[in-house]
């Protein structure tokens, strides 16, 4: 039974299954929660001898991810709402809580999809903006509030719900505690980095059972 129900979700995120109304629908539905993980990269600080370190994000948001779905005739331009936690395990093992808005143009640009045949087409294109901030909490400073961050970078593919991609530029922004804390006076306390990000509808974990 879970696997039939798996099947017609796959069906139902196919694009030449579904026309612009259903999909945009559909990946609203499985993605209001979304499932979180991929590489971080924060570049080092050479003028303090710290190399640049890869390590890995996980974490969970909610949200909308088409505001203006039910527009006829359809926006030039739809918007994504999320709230989102990511922990990434690079300089200084972080926790982020914040918010991200997702920016979908060219609505109304007809463009066909990877996965659709010729004649098939969708109104939305294979990348968005993204505009985020929020709150950092680092295990270096006992997980206490000690800076904030801000973010932008592009969502690709967004429009299949059950795995997408955020590419992210990412600067961090700690307190001086956090140069005190692992000895780097003089060292800048802000952080660059680049969060790799999959999105991920708990569905997917319905075609394993």
């Amino acid at each position: 039974m879970y696997r039939l129900i798996c099947i017609l979700i796959f069906c139902l995120n196919a694009p030449a299954f579904a026309d612009k109304f259903d999909s945009k629908t559909t990946n609203t539905i499985l993605q209001f929660l979304s499932l979180h993980v991929g590489p971080s990269t924060d570049f080092g600080l050479p003028h303090a001898n710290i190399d640049t370190k890869t390590g890995i994000n996980v974490g969970a948001s909610i949200g909308i991810n088409y505001l203006l779905y039910l527009e006829d005739p359809p926006s030039c331009v739809d918007f994504d709402a999320r709230l989102r936690y990511l922990y990434s395990h690079t300089f200084a093992d972080t926790h982020s809580i914040g918010a991200a808005i997702y920016i979908h143009p060219f609505q109304n640009y007809e463009m066909p999809f990877i996965l659709g045949n010729r004649e098939d087409y969708e109104q939305q294109p294979y990348f968005s903006l993204i505009f985020g901030g929020g709150a950092l909490f680092s295990k270096i400073d006992n997980h206490r509030f000690n800076g904030g961050y801000i973010e932008a970078g592009i969502g690709l593919l967004k429009l299949y719900p059950l795995v997408n991609i955020d590419i992210l530029y990412r600067a961090s922004f700690y307190g001086e505690r956090w140069a005190e804390r692992v000895q780097m006076a003089g060292a800048d306390s802000t952080m660059h980095g680049i969060h790799v990000v999959f999105n991920i509808s708990p569905a997917v974990f319905m075609l394993w059972h």
